[in-house]
């Protein structure tokens, strides 16, 4: 009977040791596939990770790039802005020079215009004279005529120009002394 009792304690004490294998076997098994789930997820993880590393850096060198483009932007927007200042600079500069050199001609032209209508007056006024040159001449019709002559020449001489007179004007001092002298001829003919 004891035997039988070993035997029977033997017995489910192999009976327990091959259900604790079994169990152990059966464990590992379903152990396994999640091992490999939890490697999946590892390898997922790192590469989730390395995914966004690397778009946190395709985004950086983005913004570097669009900053880049706009300091260059920025910088041709200056010099264009500089350079038409300083072409308008440059223009308003040029018609100042030529308002200037305009005006400067105007005031010329306006001298000549006085200095031709006092030549004018002093022409018609010996011309007068000449005209009554058959009548005798008194001392004070002389003397008006040598007032004009020296008024004109006065006029003339008071006014300090570095360049010579112009042409014109040369032409109607000419002109004058030509009919003055035509007409002088003329009546001493008569």
């Amino acid at each position: 009977q004891q035997l039988k009792h070993v035997h029977e304690l033997l017995s489910e004490q192999g009976l327990r040791q091959a259900e604790d294998t079994v169990e152990r076997k059966l464990t590992r098994k379903m152990l396994e596939p999640l091992g490999e789930v939890q490697k999946s997820l590892a390898v997922l993880a790192e590469s989730h990770r390395h995914i966004q590393e690397e778009q946190q850096f395709l985004h950086e060198e983005q913004l570097w790039h669009v900053n880049q483009l706009e300091t260059e932007s920025a910088r041709q927007q200056k010099c264009y802005q500089e350079h038409v200042l300083e072409l308008e600079e440059a223009m308003l500069s040029q018609s100042l020079h030529r308002e200037g050199c305009l005006n400067a001609e105007l005031q010329e032209l306006e001298r000549e215009w006085v200095d031709l209508q006092a030549a004018d007056a002093c022409i018609r006024e010996q011309a007068q004279q000449l005209r009554g040159f058959a009548a005798p001449r008194s001392g004070s019709e002389g003397s008006s005529s040598s007032a004009c002559a020296n008024r004109v020449q006065d006029r003339v001489q008071d006014r300090v120009r570095p360049q010579l007179p112009s042409p014109r004007r040369r032409t109607a001092t000419v002109i004058g002394d030509e009919r003055g002298i035509h007409q002088q001829q003329q009546q001493q003919q008569q």
